[in-house]
């Protein structure tokens, strides 16, 4: 079942959960601050915290500055919009994952992906209260679309 694991050592296998749970604290702690989202209802793409994990790991634990934190809630934010992770899981987040250790710029990369799947991550502000497809309504009744 975890063939994958049997040559680890339990010490490595421990340090490496003691990082993905101080990184995981740190993500939700970002996520909370910048963006509002602190509850598990609001709180979506979940298949995205292996890969901010990952990434947030192979950085030592902490973003450089803001350019890679707006960077990172970017990429997160548009995960969410546009389903990345709605088909299949376990391919996106293999071909994610495989990005952070194959790319110079990996944040780069990830929002490329989006970009090619989707073709533009623009929102637009729509006139029409007639909109089918809405993902949210401001406070001065503009719809906002995922395009």
């Amino acid at each position: 079942m975890f063939s994958a694991l049997k040559d680890v050592k339990t010490a490595t296998f421990q340090d490496g959960l003691n990082k993905a749970e101080k990184a995981i604290d740190t993500l939700l702690n970002l996520i909370s601050g910048r963006l509002g989202l602190d509850h598990n209802r609001v709180l979506g793409g979940i298949y995205a915290f292996p890969v901010m994990v990952r990434y947030l790991v192979g950085r030592g634990g902490h973003l450089r500055d803001h350019t890679e934190r707006d960077k990172l809630l970017y990429w997160y934010v548009h995960t969410l919009l546009w389903g990345r992770y709605a088909g299949s899981t376990e391919s996106v987040l293999a071909q994610d994952l495989h990005i952070l250790e194959s790319e110079d710029n990996p944040l780069d990369q990830l929002i490329a992906n989006l970009r090619q799947n989707r073709g533009d991550l623009e929102i637009k502000a729509i006139a029409s209260a007639r909109r089918r497809h809405r993902n949210a309504l401001d406070t001065d009744g503009t719809q906002f679309v995922a395009n």
